[in-house]
């Protein structure tokens, strides 16, 4: 597997009311028994790293983050204030019913620790704050958020190789050929070791790739801002027409290659990775997408 490691910083943990979890008796009163006892409510709250109820929105979290950052896996981690876990515990989350108490003569909140990650937020751990005031809850609220670290973001992203490569599709173990001495169509091939199927990258930006031939020099192109029909060879550089944009699956060192330009296009191998090589949005191939980086034998390059 081709990959590299980035840390991102994601800032400082925040505390997040938990909707429903607060309550202000600062004049409660009562006989024993009532309101002078307290309150108790039970909530229906999603536990682990999921700012949601619905398992969908969970993954989404998972997905923004491999979609944003290119990422095969990763892990968030801050040595206070929040927790530890890896892309695979961030996909789940628990809805359980909590009991929740309040005292009379106080303001109570209870919080979950969250950070953002691009356009999503997720959360960790609980803590129950009281106060006799509304500012010093608030002031109790920023010097507990003091003791908080900063969330590190550690990202195993898939890059292409340094050496040229084969680009393999997973379903079918076919090997992208360039025919035509490497300058013609694209077509997945049973066949390996051909020196017009290895392949060099050129980084355009985060998790964005040009794809040349080794041998002949011309680009893995598609027309119609990269969501035309075969993807074919071309001698020339085209921003519309050549960028591709890596978007790992999740499982292992697979990947999509979304056309920059035409987004829900991806490369594909017709008929589950054994035909030509087009760009389609139909996900009813969606084996003929999937792909991975593969080192050709040293003696075909």
């Amino acid at each position: 597997m081709s990959t590299e490691e980035v840390v991102i910083d994601l800032g400082l943990a925040e505390l997040i009311p938990i909707p429903g979890a607060s309550r202000n008796l600062l004049n409660a009163g009562g006989t024993a028994g009532g309101p002078r006892s307290g309150e108790r409510t039970e909530i229906d709250v999603t536990t682990g790293w999921s700012n949601t109820k619905e398992i969908k929105q969970s993954m989404s979290v998972t997905a923004s983050v491999s979609g944003a950052y290119g990422a095969a896996n990763f892990s968030v981690s801050a040595t206070a204030g929040f927790g530890y876990s890896d892309s695979t515990s961030l996909s789940k989350s628990t809805s359980v019913k909590q009991v929740y108490s309040f005292r009379p003569g106080y303001i109570t909140t209870y919080y979950q620790w969250g950070v953002n990650v691009k356009d999503k937020q997720i959360l960790n751990g609980q803590i129950k704050l009281e106060a006799k005031s509304i500012d010093e809850l608030r002031a109790l609220k920023a010097k507990t958020e003091t003791g908080a670290s900063v969330v590190k973001l550690t990202l195993t992203k898939i890059v292409p190789p340094a050496e040229p490569f084969y680009i393999r599709n997973v379903a079918s173990g076919y090997n992208l050929m360039c025919h035509s001495y490497g300058k013609g169509n694209c077509k997945m091939e049973v066949i390996s070791g051909s020196k017009f199927q290895p392949l060099t990258a050129e980084k355009v930006d985060e998790n964005l790739y040009r794809f040349r031939n080794k041998a002949s020099g011309y680009y893995l192109h598609c027309d119609n801002n990269g969501r035309g029909g075969t993807v074919r060879m071309f001698d020339r550089q085209h921003n519309a027409c050549q960028l591709f944009k890596l978007i790992p699956t999740g499982v292992a060192d697979y990947f999509r290659l979304e056309s920059y330009n035409s987004e829900r296009y991806f490369m594909c191998g017709r008929n589950s990775g054994t035909g030509d090589v087009w760009m389609n949005n139909d996900t009813r191939d969606s084996a003929g997408m999937v792909m991975q980086f593969v080192a050709p034998k040293k003696s075909y390059l």
